[in-house]
């Protein structure tokens, strides 16, 4: 059984009754591949990420994570371990912090990061 541009996925989803008619599963299958390959070239020539882009923090990294990595240690609050979490930790306390958050995540920051802030 071989796919042939798709027609054993169109013969399925047809029969199966998931899709009401072959036009209708013929578009899906094309908006989808459509779809794989622009991530695909996306994925591919991707360089370096850019400044407004996050790294990602995983539960389990950021549970093993030292207290000194934290503007607010005792809640675990506001990950400083990297510049552009710092970034998003001043980004995130003048949204949602209290005034002595606001103030502990500026001095944590400002110390372990002297450049953030400055033009």
């Amino acid at each position: 059984m071989r796919d042939v541009g798709g027609e054993v996925v169109l013969d399925r989803l047809t029969k199966s009754g998931i899709v009401r008619s072959e036009a209708t599963a013929r578009r899906g299958l094309l908006s989808l591949r459509a779809g794989l390959r622009s991530r695909t070239a996306v994925a591919s020539t991707a360089g370096p990420p850019k400044r407004s882009e996050m790294a990602v923090l995983t539960t389990r990294a950021r549970k093993a994570l030292p207290k000194k990595s934290f503007a607010v240690p005792e809640k675990n609050g506001y990950p400083i371990h990297d510049e552009a979490h710092a970034r998003n930790a001043l980004s995130r306390v003048s949204q949602h912090g209290s005034s002595s958050e606001k103030k502990r995540v500026r001095t944590a920051v400002k110390r372990r990061y002297p450049k953030i802030g400055k033009k």
